[in-house]
């Protein structure tokens, strides 16, 4: 980190990233050639430049990947976004701009104009961060636009060149120069087709219904950000699903007409209760409330009587400063709900089986100084309506807005409920699975976005994020089936476990089929799916997916082994520490490979505990190889590295 950032610091981050990253690696993208879709992040070697040209593609300069594009993984080369379009747009585009400069100076200078104003202006003028939440190519798209007319101005100037300066006749050279220059889009057209087409792609749809339908009849949902939100909000609005639901987005929850929204009913959903009225939240006022500790830590309050103090307009109740101005503060950071047993079953927080485990005091800690005003309401809203409603938390929402809640999350689809029982692995990503619920949401009323009747599908680098999650959790509800059928077995009722077994097996079917692996590829999040099937009794399943996925992981392997025997030779005689550090494993702390290690061992283990020994050797042995793939053991005494 360097605190003292200098004028000449300030200069280099705007050429090298605002002007190189992100504008010249966008423009290549469109008239040279896309490497993924994947978001680049200046850190990673995604999202780069590249042509279809060899050595221009490996000259690791310019914003093209910094890794040999050599020797790809399957994943890699399948990726629709990869895109060559062998510099042609670009060489015509610049022929274009020198012929309008010679010919048409007037024209040229006003392309230039709307050129530099929709380009590099622009990017000034929205003076881009270090990290941004996605690539921002189309925010300077008007200026890419404007360079295809130079292009136009290409093809004037290819056929001007031959009939002036080669002599050809006239026709004979306009018809040579457009069947060459057709190349250019056609090209642009046949490469960026797939990665462009939404054609029958529903997947905003069809995974907004599937967040309404993981949740129980007159709920409220918190979601996060506009990506989270828009599309439940048309799953509503326009296609009538789940319009008893209330969702709560959290982005704009800090925001006073928002607040004043969930007063009132809207379509099939009832409004909310809150502690404050609504001069108690317009404006500015309770944007922050501070931690100023007045109370014993150790003993939880109320959180209702929390909200009602943070809601009183009564100087006794704030805190005073040496200015003479009061503000309201926030306590305690120790709440507690009760609860009420009758209300559990009549909303039907938790399965029969889970009865026994209900909490009658619900009480946590929430570790902010600070509570911003999205941050009291989520409070609110929970303090005052959850004895008459079912909450849940979206999967996508971030931790840091849980509140403390996550100790009482209950599993049930794509949201997290808030439940009287505790989640004794205090993360959210473990919580307990109601599987009555879960199943029947997950088996019965979800929809995957045509993904199995659609193979040629394009399913970007976020889409793909969401299915791995679904399939992540259609593995927690298989692992819950599995688990619940061993209590089963081992108090001896065998058909009951016999039948979790079936069904266990049956949703790591339903995944695979509706998410086929040749277009949502295995990942770490699906690792646990062999091993479920060995548990349901499914060996010859089991063998098969775990074959499937070590070699999905062993080809991901193989294109990172030639990075890291690359990454080697360029350390080797420039930064002998991080050479050394390379020889020593340091490559496997990579997030890339790590993943893909982690995968193998959690295989290897699966296949030592459950398969046949060759199989299991066989499996061992390949990992072992790939692992020590990226070290490189002292060969003698001098030390010398193989």
């Amino acid at each position: 980190v360097k605190d003292a950032i200098s004028w000449w610091d300030n200069i280099r981050f705007f050429a090298t990233y605002q002007i190189g990253y992100m504008y010249l690696r966008y423009f290549m993208w469109n008239f040279a050639g896309k490497q993924d879709d994947i978001q680049g992040t200046y850190a990673n070697d995604n999202g780069r430049w590249i042509c279809g040209i060899p050595f221009i593609d490996n000259c690791h300069h310019f914003y093209t990947p910094d890794w040999p594009q050599e020797h790809l993984s399957k994943t890699m080369l399948d990726n629709k976004a990869r895109n060559k379009f062998y510099m042609i747009p670009l060489i015509i585009g610049l022929i274009g701009l020198v012929y309008c400069l010679m010919y048409d100076e007037k024209t040229f200078w006003m392309l230039f104009v709307l050129f530099g104003t929709t380009g590099v202006l622009q990017l000034i003028y929205s003076n881009e961060p270090p990290i941004e939440p996605r690539d921002r190519d189309y925010a300077i798209a008007c200026s890419f636009l404007t360079f295809s007319m130079w292009m136009g101005y290409g093809v004037i100037a290819i056929i001007d060149f031959l009939r002036k300066k080669a002599k050809l006749p006239e026709m004979p050279a306009v018809a040579g120069v457009l069947l060459l220059c057709a190349s250019a889009p056609f090209l642009m057209g046949s490469q960026g087709w797939d990665d462009h087409t939404r054609h029958e792609r529903y997947a905003a749809r069809d995974f907004a219904i599937d967040y309404l339908q993981s949740c129980a009849p007159n709920a409220v949902l918190f979601t996060q950000g506009d990506n989270d939100t828009y599309p439940l909000w048309y799953a509503q609005e326009v296609e009538g699903v789940r319009t008893d639901i209330r969702i709560i987005n959290l982005s704009l929850l800090g925001v006073d007409w928002y607040i004043d929204q969930l007063r009132y009913k809207i379509n099939d959903a009832a409004p909310l209760k809150l502690s404050f009225r609504p001069d108690q939240y317009e404006g500015s006022n309770r944007d922050v409330i501070r931690y100023s500790q007045r109370m014993n830590e150790s003993t939880p309050v109320d959180l209702k009587k929390i909200m009602k103090f943070i809601a009183s307009d009564d100087d006794q109740y704030k805190v005073r400063y040496q200015n003479g101005e009061t503000e309201n503060y926030l306590p305690t950071r120790n709440f507690y709900l009760d609860v009420d047993m009758n209300k559990v079953k009549e909303l039907n927080m938790l399965s029969p089986e889970d009865s026994s485990q209900v909490v009658s005091r619900m009480q946590w800690t929430i570790s902010n100084t600070t509570l911003l005003k999205n941050d009291l309401l989520t409070l609110d809203i929970v303090a005052n309506n959850l004895m008459d409603r079912p909450i849940y938390f979206a999967v996508s929402v971030a931790p840091d807005a849980y509140m403390g809640l996550e100790k009482y999350f209950q599993l049930e689809g794509l949201t997290y409920r808030i439940v009287p029982k505790i989640n004794t692995t205090g993360s959210p990503y473990n919580a307990p699975v109601r599987i009555d619920e879960m199943y029947e949401n997950m088996m019965k009323k979800f929809k995957f976005a045509g993904i199995k009747e659609n193979p040629n599908i394009y399913l970007d680098e976020n889409i793909l994020r969401m299915t791995v999650n679904i399939r992540g959790n259609f593995g927690r509800l298989a692992e819950s089936l599995i688990a619940r059928s061993q209590m089963e077995q081992a108090s001896g009722d065998t058909a009951a476990a016999a039948a979790d077994r079936l069904k266990a097996a049956g949703v790591i079917d339903y995944s695979l089929d509706q998410m086929p692996p040749s277009q949502v590829p295995h990942s770490v999040f699906d690792y646990s799916y062999p091993e479920i099937y060995y548990e349901a009794g499914e060996k010859e399943k089991a063998h098969k997916l775990l074959q499937e996925m070590f070699d999905k992981a062993a080809n991901e392997l193989d294109y990172y082994k030639v990075v890291y025997n690359y990454t080697l030779d360029q350390a080797r005689g420039n930064d002998m520490d991080y050479y050394n550090q390379l020889t020593q494993g340091a490559f496997m702390e990579r997030r890339e490979v790590r993943e893909q290690l982690f995968i193998m061992q959690e295989l290897d283990q699966t296949v030592k505990k459950y398969d046949a020994p060759d199989f299991s050797a066989k499996i061992d042995k390949g990992f072992n190889d790939y692992r020590m793939a990226f070290v490189r053991m002292p060969a003698g005494p001098q030390g010398t590295p193989k």
